[in-house]
């Protein structure tokens, strides 16, 4: 089974806009249905252990000017900046369908 890991680098590093116009489906506590989706765009590195996004519209949806959420770090002169483990991405999406699913093979 390929990992997220591998087939957010595989995507980031071979196809011409990169992760642009993806979506990166995550479970998001208190969000509706528990569920949010990271745009691509906004991935600034694919880490290790994380995704690590910046919070301008990284996490589509407004966390309403609240401080501080789970996962989140204060970034260097742009804000916030958000660190998403692996184990909570649960499907990865490019133009409404499904690329990847947690639990299935590629």
């Amino acid at each position: 089974m390929t990992t997220i890991r591998e087939m957010l680098n595989r995507i980031r590093w071979s196809d011409e806009g990169g992760l642009s116009g993806y979506g990166i489906v995550i479970v998001h506590r208190g969000a509706p249905g528990n569920r949010r989706v990271i745009r691509g765009e906004d991935v600034t590195d694919i880490a290790p252990r994380a995704i690590i996004c910046r919070d301008r519209g990284c996490v589509e949806g407004n966390r309403g000017g609240e401080g501080k959420g789970e996962g989140e770090s204060e970034g260097e002169g742009e804000g916030w900046e958000l660190v998403i483990p692996y184990h909570r991405v649960v499907a990865l999406m490019k133009d409404g369908s499904v690329v990847w699913e947690r639990g299935t093979k590629e």
